[in-house]
């Protein structure tokens, strides 16, 4: 059991450290306002999207040698999840700017920087293979479903106009670009000069190091009171009904070990770090944003100790 804690604690720990460097920074008036507004627009515009496409080519055998089933359960508890929350969200939250922050912040975890981490410390890094094989399929879906939540509510259009709207920003959305380009590569088997390779895994390391940063830097805490009921309610949604939703089905369907321990960092892990910068890009509420993946993320420390406790306890890990 302190075994489990302490490996929560080390995944967790070093991302609130980098938000907390970040409010130092701040109020020491180390960096200014407008670098950390900067640094979101960077960290949005090009460090995330080289660090995805990085990702993705890392993992290309995953996606020509994958199962199909486990890739499923995966995807489809995803936008099951999605559908439901663009349906239910709307009838509780009134404010447009916030709809698409509620929902992306229950739906989109952050599996890049905990799916590794989490199956390794369970089960070594001999069990990557059920990270890297939903890795190219889960990340593109998240950031698709994200642009439309961030974008369907904010338009002023109806109709045809609006899913035109919608499908434009989806397919501008740097992240998404970053998503095709590193299929292309793959499929088309495009070889990477390695001095460009080089540069791109120098921008891939400062990709969420700088966000964490710009995101600490530029979070303001006097609305956490006013929005509280609906911190929770996010909070409830993403580190205890998406588990319930992901992991019954993997269950029934016979998965067992690393592949539970996989979904598992998949849907119990906290908000990804790109829905705040994200949201602020797009003229949604980055304040409500940022403070879903600050809270989210210091309360999974508890959710995924009880989440591994209880599966290992059910001889399901």
């Amino acid at each position: 059991m302190l075994d489990t804690l302490v490996f929560s604690l080390n995944a967790v720990a070093p991302l609130a450290l980098l938000m907390a460097l970040g409010g130092v920074l701040k109020w020491r008036k180390f960096l200014s306002e407008d670098f950390f507004s900067k640094a979101n627009k960077l960290s949005y515009s090009i460090l995330l999207p080289v660090m995805l496409f990085c990702n993705i080519c890392d993992n290309a055998a995953a996606v020509s040698d994958f199962d199909w089933k486990y890739v499923g359960i995966a995807v489809g508890t995803i936008c099951l999840a999605f559908i439901l929350l663009m349906l239910m969200i709307p009838l509780i939250v009134r404010d447009k700017k916030r709809i698409g922050v509620v929902v992306q912040g229950i739906f989109r975890s952050n599996f890049i920087i905990f799916g590794v981490p989490v199956v390794t410390n369970m089960f070594g890094e001999g069990e990557l293979w059920t990270t890297t094989m939903l890795l190219p399929f889960v990340i593109p879906v998240f950031n698709v479903l994200a642009v439309f939540a961030l974008t369907w509510h904010m338009s002023d259009q109806h109709g045809g106009k609006r899913v035109r709207e919608t499908f434009l920003d989806i397919i501008k959305n740097p992240l998404i670009i970053a998503s095709i380009l590193s299929y292309l590569f793959i499929f088309l088997k495009i070889p990477l000069p390695s001095a460009i390779y080089a540069t791109l895994k120098n921008l891939k390391s400062m990709g969420t190091p700088l966000a964490l940063i710009a995101l600490g830097g530029t979070l303001t805490f006097s609305s956490m009171r006013a929005n509280r009921k609906i911190l929770a309610g996010v909070m409830l949604g993403k580190l205890v009904l998406m588990p319930l939703l992901v992991l019954p089905a993997a269950i029934l369907m016979g998965y067992r070990g690393s592949t539970i321990g996989a979904l598992l960092a998949l849907s119990g892990s906290p908000t990804a770090v790109s829905s705040y910068v994200m949201a602020q890009q797009t003229g949604n509420d980055g304040d409500l944003a940022g403070q879903v993946v600050v809270l989210t993320t210091v309360a999974s420390v508890a959710t995924i100790f009880f989440w591994i406790f209880l599966l290992r306890t059910l001889n399901y890990l």
